[in-house]
């Protein structure tokens, strides 16, 4: 399928800033290169296909231009050749939104109401716009908002994971997971290193049931007297998720943290951590267990490289996140029930938090060794298909897939 452009490597609605900012036209074309997408620079459109545009700011920045200073609406900015082309089944605009937390209905915007105006006020027809979405939940969610809204569908979303991996991860051919209770010296590692709420309360239960020494623990930026702070003012908020009275809370914490075990990590405040693998970390620990960015956002799912780097490394992990991550990751093919994941189908977050704790403490206290082989199994299964998996090569040949469809369905 062709790919348009209206310039000679030159990005679409590249005069934008907020677009024009992301990447070059070379770094884009490295990106998202497809068997099954030819890159065309011509606004004759004599075979039918895609505009490929990228966005990298949070819906609500670039459906409407109404909202904010830097914000800007993308379908409005589509040049009117290409707009006539999507009225006339020759187009159809496929828009990259791959954002990390991205909600659509969010900051008191209802992105999904912005955009559907948008395609009603300059008269695209209904599913002419395709948005890959880093909101693996987008479509789900937008179903929902035109049943509720009693309004026909008029965007098709499909979801993207972007994630094939740190240039400064180690690779690894074979698993770092290969354990005896006699060689590992930790019983598990717990990366918590930009602060979020529910990893506070993670942290807290960790040092309220004396396991810091059994584990590699960092995190905790926000539990000392940060220079510049007000120190009259309390940082640590209520605990949400589990029983603790606020005094004693607060005390387990600022008694505990913050600590980093990252040899490379100088400053939990400072330091950007997605790029960020220390090997060490997992070769003395038996189980990785990540706090992923986003656990009480019920407005979407995303799976971040708090996930995935247990899996490149080759070793065991269970993850506090949003419901069914786990569920989603199987769906890649991943194996995911290294202990008792029933946690991850629990939608109340207080219920998920306290059973994903109670999985946890029932291994610690488990016989390790009869988990060994199978975990042994899982972590080549994992790595293999990590390393044999591009997801953006997936998320483009979808997209393809879906726009082949679109255009033979109109015909």
């Amino acid at each position: 399928m062709r790919c348009y452009f209206d310039n000679h490597r030159q990005l679409n609605i590249n005069l934008v800033k907020q677009i024009n900012s992301i990447r070059s036209f070379d770094d884009f074309e490295l990106r998202y290169c497809h068997p099954n997408l030819n890159f065309t620079y011509s606004t004759n459109y004599d075979s039918q296909g895609i505009y490929l545009v990228e966005v990298s700011t949070h819906a609500h920045l670039w459906c409407s231009s109404n909202h904010h200073s830097n914000s800007f609406n993308l379908i409005e900015s589509i040049p009117h050749h290409v707009i006539d082309a999507a009225k006339m089944k020759k187009i159809r605009i496929v828009i990259i939104a791959v954002v990390e937390g991205d909600s659509y209905e969010n900051d008191g915007v209802d992105a999904y109401e912005e955009l559907t105006a948008s395609m009603w006020k300059i008269g695209l027809p209904q599913y002419s716009v395709l948005i890959i979405s880093g909101n693996l939940n987008a479509n789900a969610q937008y179903l929902e908002w035109c049943n509720k809204n009693e309004e026909f569908p008029w965007i098709e979303f499909s979801e993207g994971i972007d994630w094939t991996g740190q240039r400064n991860w180690p690779k690894q051919i074979d698993p770092i997971f290969s354990k005896s209770l006699t060689t590992a010296k930790f019983l598990y590692n717990s990366l918590n290193r930009a602060h979020r709420s529910h990893r506070s309360e993670h942290l807290y239960f960790l040092a309220h049931n004396n396991l810091l020494t059994n584990g590699l623990v960092s995190g905790g930026i926000w539990f000392n007297d940060m220079p510049g702070y007000d120190k009259n003012l309390d940082l640590i908020s209520s605990p949400e998720y589990i029983d603790a009275y606020i005094d004693n809370y607060r005390t387990v914490l600022r008694a505990n943290y913050p600590k980093t075990v990252d040899s490379n990590v100088t400053s939990l405040r400072n330091n950007h951590f997605a790029g960020i693998s220390n090997l060490n970390i997992f070769k003395d620990s038996l189980l990785t267990v990540s706090t992923e960015s986003h656990f009480d956002d019920n407005q979407g799912l995303f799976i971040t490289e708090k996930t995935f780097r247990p899996i490149a490394m080759g070793h065991p992990f269970i993850v506090l996140g949003q419901p069914n991550l786990l569920k989603k990751l199987q769906s890649f093919g991943f194996k995911t029930d290294f202990i008792d994941t029933s946690y991850d189908e629990i939608l109340d977050n207080k219920k998920r938090f306290a059973t994903f704790h109670e999985s946890f403490l029932n291994w610690i206290n488990d016989d390790k060794e009869k988990y060994f082989a199978k975990w042994q199994l899982y972590v080549e299964h994992n790595l293999y298909i990590y390393q044999h998996t591009n997801f953006r090569k997936l998320y483009i040949g979808d997209a393809v897939e879906r726009t082949t469809r679109y255009f033979k369905e109109l015909s």
